[in-house]
Formats: C-alpha cells, structure tokens, sequence
C-alpha cells in the first residue's frame, strides 16, 4: 500500500515516549508499504538536526518532507490507500484537502492523547475557569474532526473508552506504546527508581514535582536508602533544582 503520514516534525524518537511510538510504527510499516511522510515544521535548534532524524527515515525507504512541501502538490500527483494524520489540530488542516482532493483515501487520526481530558484534570486541580473552558472547547474541536475520519486510533483502553463516551460513534482502535522486552532478572541495586520523560509536554512536569513532594518522602520513610533518578530532554530549572543526595536530575542531550 501507498501510505502518507503528516505528523508536526520528523519523529525524535531519542527524545520523548511519543516520537518513539511514532517511528516504531513507521519502522514497522515501512517494510511491506510505501510511505509519504510530511512534517509540518522544524523543531530542532539547527536544520542539520532535523535532517539528522529525517535521514533516519528516509534509510527506511520513507519519502520525507520537512517544512518545504505542498500538500496539494503531493495529494495531484500521488495515490495514497490511506492517510494517517497525528493529533486533532493536525487533522483539523489536513484532512478536509485530502477529503476534496482525494476523497476514496481513508483517513486515520492518531489521537496521541485524550486532549480535553488531560485539561479536565487540570481543571479540576487548579479550579481555574480558564482551564475548564479550554477543556470544553478542547472536547468540541476533537469530537467534531474524529467524527469525519475513518478511523481513530487511541493509545490505551482507558483513552479508547473516554473518546467513546465523548462520542460514541467513532470507530476507534489501540495501537499502543511499542517497546522492545527488557529482562530484570539479576538486576543489582533494586531500591532505585527512574522516571524518564520529556520536559517539553507540562505533565510530565507536574508529575515529578508531585512525586517528589508528596509521594517520595513516604518511599524514604519505609525505604530511607531509596534513590531516584530523573531523566529527560528540556526539564525547568524546577526539575534542575530537585537534585540532591536522593535525586539525580540527569539532562539528556542527544547528539
């Protein structure tokens, strides 16, 4: 089959949970398929980092746009079997031209996230009006474009159930996560903790200083010579400032 994909940038698959779950799925897809990938823009400090991920793809065979594309170019001159558009603001550009210019393409919309319910949680931790009501704006502008795709796709059943409780006709499927299995059998030092996240996406964020404040001190309190270790791309001076003898706050960069 002919696929496109259009996602927002190349998939940093060494820097966050969602670029990794993006590639594998690309990797995996591109060995009995041809696709089309467009990244809407450039997120990296320089092009050549950008170009460094797009070239990983395009060693997969992949047909790779950054930034400098037509999409009513690409959609007159090839035929795709489908097209698989990441995240409902995406999806909101892109799927009504794929639907006039190639109306048999069935269309795919990675949700990634349940957008107006990660909002609802944090409405309903900081009672703000505002987040409630990005919340329910959130709700009505995913609702409205996965009820014109073909398919929607969710990354665990609990998301699969909420976006079907929003909207019960939508055809939705898991595609989960995808890791390689990993063997703790003979791990040493077992009273150690990791968390790896990318400091970009604001949860991750809220996640690790509630963790530290709130939860860890009761680990200490049963497990005193407990250790954590925090890992990720891009975290605040907030998380730079948790690291003490308990906590290490390792800053990947990725090269």
């Amino acid at each position: 089959m002919r696929l496109l994909f259009i996602a927002p940038n190349v998939p940093l698959h060494d820097r966050n949970s969602g670029d990794f779950r993006l590639y594998s799925l690309l990797k995996i897809l591109s060995q009995t398929n041809t696709i089309t990938f467009l990244a809407q823009r450039r997120v990296c400090p320089g092009p050549s980092e950008d170009d460094r991920y797009a070239s990983q793809l395009s060693e997969l065979g992949i047909d790779v746009h950054v930034q400098d594309y037509s999409i009513v170019n690409i959609l007159r001159t090839q035929r795709f079997q489908a097209a698989v558009l990441e995240f409902y603001f995406l999806a909101e550009h892109y799927l009504p031209r794929i639907r006039l210019l190639q109306p048999s393409c069935p269309v795919i919309i990675d949700t990634v996230d349940v957008h107006y319910a990660r909002l609802l949680s944090k409405y309903q931790t900081t009672e703000d009006e505002q987040d409630l009501r990005d919340s329910e704006e959130t709700l009505r502008r995913e609702m409205d474009i996965y009820s014109k795709a073909d398919k929607v796709i969710a990354i665990t059943e609990d998301d699969a159930h909420q976006l079907l409780r929003a909207c019960p006709q939508l055809d939705v499927a898991i595609i989960p996560n995808i890791h390689s299995p990993v063997s703790l059998s003979g791990i040493q030092n077992k009273n150690r903790l990791i968390f790896v996240g990318g400091f970009g996406h604001d949860p991750n964020t809220d996640a690790v200083l509630y963790f530290c404040k709130d939860i860890l001190p009761l680990i200490r309190s049963k497990m005193p010579d407990v250790k954590l270790t925090i890992a990720g791309s891009d975290p605040s001076q907030r998380i730079r400032d948790l690291g003490n003898e308990h906590i290490t706050v390792i800053i990947t960069i990725v090269k």
